[in-house]
């Protein structure tokens, strides 16, 4: 887990690394065991080296990458590694979003949605289909859910 600042929601969680140690755990891990890398605010978290958009390119089988980021300052991110994995077209956009914010996964949204946004909905996006699903906690939440 990549958490660029100690006010992000994933800076309490075990394991929390930065970019360089990431790459690093990942290089040293064996072959054929799936990991997954998460980052939060992805688009503060620099990538000087250019070492998580080449990760993200290998698109390495049991790799998965989830960022997690505001869709307008994702779309502003030109040049930012995160244009890697925007360029897979390939994500979950939360339902509080607005019909824009789909830009950035390459969908366009419906203008009006189906049902008001609650806590866990979103739009998942991949082969240039997007379906509306509930995300769900296994388990009782640890801390208070925050509301829309």
């Amino acid at each position: 887990v990549i958490a660029p600042t100690r006010r992000s929601p994933l800076a309490a969680w075990p394991g929390v690394v930065d970019v360089p140690a990431a790459i690093a755990g990942l290089r040293a891990a064996r072959p054929g065991v799936a990991h997954q890398v998460g980052v939060g605010d992805a688009e503060r978290v620099d990538d000087h080296e250019g070492a998580l958009a080449a990760l993200a390119g290998e698109r390495r089988p049991g790799l998965l990458i989830a960022c997690a980021g505001r869709p307008d300052a994702l779309r502003a991110a030109y040049g930012h590694w995160t244009t890697v994995i925007r360029r897979s077209r390939t994500g979950m956009l939360m339902a509080g979003c607005t019909d824009v914010d789909g830009d950035v996964l390459g969908e366009l949204l419906p203008r009006r949605r189906p049902m008001p946004p609650r806590p866990g909905l979103a739009w998942v996006v991949a082969a240039g289909r997007s379906a509306l699903v509930q995300v769900g906690l296994d388990g009782p939440p640890s801390r208070p859910v925050n509301r829309m």
